[in-house]
């Protein structure tokens, strides 16, 4: 005859269950891997704006010789142009708002695979204040663990995340016939990709004299009379 558990049995087997429920979620993030932190992915992968929890595992899986480090001024680069001029494999691992800390971090990712050739780092002076590991919040905590050799780190913070089990879950859905996301590659995370804008400086001018702009007559004429001079606020610097 079944007897009912006891408080402290069934307090036991919660736990156990919690426990091969948690086991079961790690192990299908790490199969899927999301933001490809483990391996490169083999199904057509979504990537994430979010570059400080993008960019790390494009540093680990990705090919490239050359890394572009900086802030969203150099989101812009075109790695198509890039590659054409200064015949090398680049890829971005730039990040919106990042302070000189992150951006250290980053780099030491990148180097860590003994890949890098050349580094071209777009030191911006905004970004130098405060304290030399001083790391903006303006989106959230920094994910210092995908940053760090330790890899139990990951477990918490990536293979038992919602936001990574959600992920999962739109790529297996995807794989079932429900597409909720775009596909991409990494060329379409370069600030140029996608865009029919022309660089240059003929369109920066032709779009500040648009009459939508809310600019001072004075101001205008002083711009114009001087075409558009000004001293930049960052400076690349190219490492061999």
């Amino acid at each position: 005859m079944w007897k009912p558990l006891s408080p402290e049995r069934h307090l036991a087997c919660m736990a156990v269950l919690a426990l091969v429920g948690c086991v079961l979620i790690a192990l299908v993030n790490w199969l899927v891997d999301p933001l490809q932190y483990y391996r490169r992915a083999s199904y057509p992968p979504e990537f994430s704006d979010q570059t400080r929890y993008q960019n790390p595992g494009l540093a680990r899986n990705y090919p490239y010789d050359t890394v572009i480090i900086g802030t969203s001024v150099s989101r812009g680069f075109d790695l198509a142009q890039m590659r054409e001029s200064m015949h090398c494999d680049a890829i971005n691992l730039s990040m919106q708002g990042a302070s000189a800390r992150e951006q250290s971090l980053m780099l030491d990712v990148a180097l860590r695979t003994g890949r890098v050739r050349r580094v071209v780092w777009d030191v911006n002076s905004e970004f130098l204040r405060g304290p030399s590991d001083w790391v903006p919040d303006f989106e959230g905590a920094f994910p210092s663990y995908f940053y760090t050799t330790h890899p139990l780190d990951k477990l918490p913070h990536y293979l038992l995340n919602i936001d990574t089990t959600k992920a999962t879950l739109r790529v297996l859905l995807r794989y079932g016939g429900i597409p909720l996301y775009h596909p991409r590659n990494v060329s379409d995370l370069s600030g140029l990709a996608g865009e029919k804008r022309v660089a240059g400086r003929e369109p920066v001018l032709q779009r500040w004299r648009r009459p939508a702009t809310r600019v001072p007559s004075f101001v205008r004429t002083a711009i114009d009379s001087l075409q558009l001079c000004w001293t930049p606020a960052s400076t690349t610097i190219f490492c061999a």
